[in-house]
């Protein structure tokens, strides 16, 4: 562990990296317990860069960590945006038209929920990948030590 900087420092830029995926257990929490799904658009960026943004100036350790975490979160959400872009333009090619399928076919629509889940296996996965690297991240900051995300690509330098 780096001891040259200080404790503050190091939590502030954990949280820089945790706060990008704090929102998995407010959305399942919300959902599972309340039935009320919540999920507020670009919250992994928007935390981030309240992070950032006020403590950079106080602790320039964390200016690194601050742009690190949010040039692989801007990247994460432009993965999945582009993503859900080819679905939606390559779905109707899966030859399942929804609003052409009978109530009462019900082959058609399990068929249509197959392909809806099946394409959407991928997002999941990035959640997860998100989940581990920005806990990765954390556990470098924690130590002292700088991180770079893999598949972030650096908007911010």
């Amino acid at each position: 562990m780096n001891q040259n900087i200080e404790y503050q420092a190091r939590l502030w830029a954990i949280l820089c990296h945790l706060a990008a995926v704090i929102w998995l257990p407010i959305c399942l929490i919300s959902t599972v317990f309340f039935n009320i799904p919540v999920y507020i658009p670009f919250i992994n960026i928007l935390l981030t860069l309240f992070i950032w943004k006020s403590h950079k100036s106080r602790y320039p350790w964390i200016d690194n960590h601050g742009k690190e975490s949010l040039n692989f979160q801007i990247s994460l959400t432009v993965y999945i945006v582009i993503y859900i872009i080819v679905v939606l333009l390559l779905f109707p090619s899966c030859g399942v038209n929804v609003s052409q399928i009978p109530a009462a076919n019900t082959v058609a629509r399990w068929k249509f929920n197959y392909y809806l889940g099946l394409a959407f296996i991928p997002i999941g996965v990035t959640f997860l990948y998100q989940l581990i690297s920005c806990i990765a991240a954390a556990i470098q900051a924690y130590r002292g030590k700088t991180y770079r995300y893999a598949s972030a690509i650096r908007f911010l330098r």
